[in-house]
């Protein structure tokens, strides 16, 4: 509920982020007011091989979603990380998260507004 933390993903460069499943040398940055970007692990790849397409969050959870199809969620802003298990067809690239409120629960599901199997 900070209006002044922001995450970002990002590569060394264009070429590297996009162009391979394998090799992205990606990370996840979080800035907070007042203070240097800072770069998120726990839990994720380091660097991230795959890059991370698709930031989603809610006042309590942070969800990634690679180019290569898995998503990773955090449960502390982006402190810890652990891979969700996909059921069903695995997508082969996540280019979009949102996330929605489950009628009558405080809990939150996620829907992929678009992946490409």
């Amino acid at each position: 509920d900070d209006p002044e933390c922001w995450y970002v993903s990002a590569s060394s460069s264009a070429r590297v982020a996009h162009q391979s499943d394998t090799s992205a040398q990606a990370h996840i940055y979080r800035w907070r007011s007042g203070g240097p970007w800072e770069t998120l692990g726990g839990g994720l790849p380091e660097p991230l091989d795959s890059f991370p397409y698709a930031l989603a969050m809610n006042s309590k959870l942070l969800f990634a979603g690679l180019r290569d199809g898995r998503i990773y969620q955090s449960e502390d802003r982006g402190e810890h990380w652990s891979q969700l298990p996909i059921r069903g067809d695995v997508p082969s690239r996540v280019v979009a998260l949102s996330l929605q409120a489950r009628v009558n629960s405080t809990n939150c599901q996620f829907v992929s507004n678009q992946f490409i199997r």
